[in-house]
C-alpha cells in the first residue's frame, strides 16, 4: 500500500501532530506572490526555490491535556536592495518556528493573551504554504544592507561627493547662481 499523499495546501495539522509526522518540500519562489514581489535579484539571476520542513508533535505539560504542536523550518534566499548602496544582494533566511495548535480562534485569543507561545487555530484544511510565505515575509530584513559596501556617489550640482567635499559642491552652485 502506497503512503497517502498529503497536500500542504489542505493540511490537517491536528492529524499531522497526532501522527508525529514530518513533511518536507520545495516551493518555486515564483509561485509565492508576495515573496516574489519583494525580491530584486539581478536580471540574470532566477529566484531560488524555498525549502521547508513541517513536523507535527504532541506534548503534555504538567496538569494540562495533550497538546498539538507544529514546528516549521524554512530556508530561502532573499534578494533585497541594500539601503546603503542601492544595489541588490543575496541574504540567506532561516525560519525556525514552533506553533501550538488549538481548536478554535477563541482558544487562540485566550492563549495568546496569557502565553508566549505562538498559537495557530487552523481550519480542517490548513494552507501550510500560506504560512510559509507569511513567515518569509516576517523574516525579511528590516533595513537590508550589505555587511560592507561602498556608498553611491551622490550628484551635487554635477559633481560627485567623492570628488571633493560637499562644501565644494555648494560653492560651485553658488558660483552658477550668483548675478554680477
Amino acid at each position: 500500500m502506497a503512503p497517502r499523499r498529503i497536500d500542504p495546501r489542505k493540511l490537517d495539522v491536528a492529524a499531522l501532530a497526532a501522527d508525529a509526522a514530518r513533511l518536507d518540500g520545495e516551493i518555486d519562489a515564483q509561485t509565492l506572490q508576495r515573496w516574489r514581489e519583494m525580491q530584486a535579484p539581478p536580471a540574470d539571476v532566477p529566484l531560488p526555490p524555498v525549502h521547508w520542513t513541517a513536523r507535527g508533535e504532541q506534548r503534555k505539560r504538567t496538569g494540562e491535556a495533550l497538546q498539538h504542536w507544529l514546528r516549521l523550518q524554512v530556508t530561502a534566499e532573499a534578494w533585497p536592495i541594500c539601503q546603503r548602496c542601492l544595489q541588490p544582494f543575496s541574504v540567506p533566511l532561516h525560519v525556525d518556528r514552533v506553533f501550538r495548535v488549538v481548536a478554535t480562534e477563541a482558544d487562540a485569543e485566550a492563549l495568546d493573551a496569557e502565553s508566549d507561545d505562538d498559537v495557530l487555530a487552523p481550519a480542517a484544511s490548513f494552507d501550510l504554504i500560506g504560512l510559509i510565505e507569511d513567515e518569509l515575509v516576517l523574516a525579511w530584513p528590516l533595513v537590508p544592507r550589505h555587511e560592507q559596501c561602498s556608498q553611491p556617489a551622490h550628484d551635487a550640482g554635477g559633481e560627485t561627493a567623492t570628488e571633493g567635499s560637499p562644501f565644494a559642491a555648494l560653492a560651485s552652485w553658488k558660483g552658477r547662481t550668483a548675478k554680477p
